[in-house]
């Protein structure tokens, strides 16, 4: 990166790196260079299982799994009167019971056959041959309520569950989980994860059920994005989207959030087609959010592309955290829509 830009970064930001702590130990060095057609970030943190193998196909016997060595049940929730489940309620909920929480290989595989979406069968088949960690599981799940959602002329339905900790020292903690239905069938689950976008995301779905809004914080957007935050997410572009320079690549990665940085990393590289370039960046406009103690910028970026004229860049302490496209994903263009639905801003 020229040594001018680097200056002016530097002082626009330099309060903001100084208090944020990145970990660049844990990326993982490539093992080929290619240009491909586009590079993104994945989804959202999903409700996607940690795997343990399972020898011979068959759940394991012992351990930290065995049936035999339960931990003693948490006190139960506060029953509310009980009600009929809908058909989106029933697939959610079989989806923690079924396949997160169930040692039996093929009944993980018959839900991933009969109840996720055809798209996303890919994903989660691979994890049907592998007993889901303890720490990843529900004890006690239940449903607490469903939100039907219109997004881009699609008709979904959030499904809120709520469980406990399943593991002997952590077993009276609640958590949460978030599951996408479409027609019947599981897309996807959001979890509140350490990723700041995966926060985000949570916490914006998390918002729909207001029936349970003791239980969250509200989320709000308001004002302009400091001046430095539309800065580095126009700058974002210049000098990593758009490079071809895997070392002014690998320089801008000192200005990206230590949550998502290995995710940036590998995308450091790889050449994005120019096809996707954005040429031209302005922020078009911005806000700034927050929740409980947690906050960060949202800058709609626009320019000139053969595809996607616009992009939503998350900016948390000063550093690059997301970036948001229209991916034609349905779990990721739920997220896209509803951040893009806070800009006033006509699209391009």
């Amino acid at each position: 990166m020229k040594k001018i830009h680097i200056t002016i970064l530097i002082c626009l930001m330099i309060i903001a790196s100084a208090c944020s702590a990145t970990d660049r130990e844990n990326a993982v060095p490539p093992e080929s260079q290619a240009e491909i057609s586009s590079v993104e970030p994945s989804p959202a943190s999903a409700a996607v299982p940690d795997q343990e193998p399972a020898e011979s196909g068959e759940p394991a016997e012992s351990g930290e799994l065995a049936k035999s060595a339960e931990p003693a049940q948490p006190v139960k929730p506060s029953e509310s009167p009980e009600r009929e489940l809908t058909l989106d309620e029933e697939v959610a909920l079989k989806y923690i019971n079924e396949f997160l929480n169930s040692d039996d290989i093929e009944e993980k595989k018959n839900f991933v056959k009969e109840h996720a979406a055809e798209d996303k069968q890919g994903i989660f088949m691979p994890y049907a041959s592998y007993i889901t960690k303890r720490d990843v599981r529900f004890r006690n799940p239940r449903v607490l309520d469903s939100v039907p959602l219109s997004i881009a002329g699609q008709e979904v339905t959030i499904v809120l569950i709520e469980g406990y900790e399943d593991d002997d020292c952590n077993c009276r903690e609640k958590k949460e989980v978030i599951i996408l239905m479409k027609d019947g069938k599981m897309v996807w689950g959001y979890l509140d994860s350490n990723d700041v976008h995966a926060q985000l995301s949570f916490q914006l779905l998390r918002n729909y059920f207001k029936n349970y809004a003791e239980n969250i914080y509200e989320l709000t957007f308001a004002g302009s994005a400091p001046a430095a935050d539309e800065e580095i997410a126009c700058v974002y572009f210049e000098y990593f989207h758009n490079s071809t320079d895997h070392e002014e690549k690998r320089e801008f990665l000192n200005y990206v959030h230590s949550s998502t940085y290995n995710m940036f990393f590998q995308m450091s590289q790889v050449v994005t087609n120019k096809d996707v370039w954005l040429k031209n960046a302005k922020a078009a406009e911005s806000l700034q959010y927050w929740y409980d103690d947690k906050k960060g910028s949202l800058i709609l970026v626009q320019g000139e592309s053969a595809r996607d004229k616009e992009h939503m860049m998350q900016v948390v302490d000063g550093e690059i955290a997301w970036k948001y496209t229209k991916m034609n994903r349905l779990e990721e263009d739920v997220i896209y829509y509803l951040l893009r639905s806070k800009f006033t801003t006509s699209p391009l």
